[in-house]
């Protein structure tokens, strides 16, 4: 799920956690989103999941990308405002090639 919005400032004591696991693989990794962010991803899940789609991109963030048709689109009421955006919905893998 990608939607978008504004990210939280870097913040140097928020780093990966890498103690203890091989070839450096975090442990853990901060996310540094927005409550709204998260809690629209919830409202996204909770509005589409019938659809099954493998992926859904916020249609701020798919225009102009030259990403093939998503099989569907709807509108969702997100946070702030609950205002509608497009949500595209895509299958499959994206082919790095374009």
């Amino acid at each position: 799920m990608a939607v978008r919005g504004r990210a939280f400032p870097d913040d140097t004591l928020a780093s990966p956690v890498f103690q203890g696991l091989p070839a450096g693989q975090p442990r853990a990794i901060v996310l540094k989103t927005s409550s709204w962010a998260m809690a629209n991803c919830f409202l996204i899940e909770k509005a589409l999941k019938r659809h099954r789609a493998d992926w859904y991109i916020d249609s701020r963030i798919t225009r102009g990308t030259g990403l093939a048709e998503p099989f569907a689109t709807e509108a969702v009421s997100l946070l702030p405002k609950n205002e509608e955006r497009n949500i595209n919905m895509y299958k499959g893998f994206f082919d790095a090639e374009g």
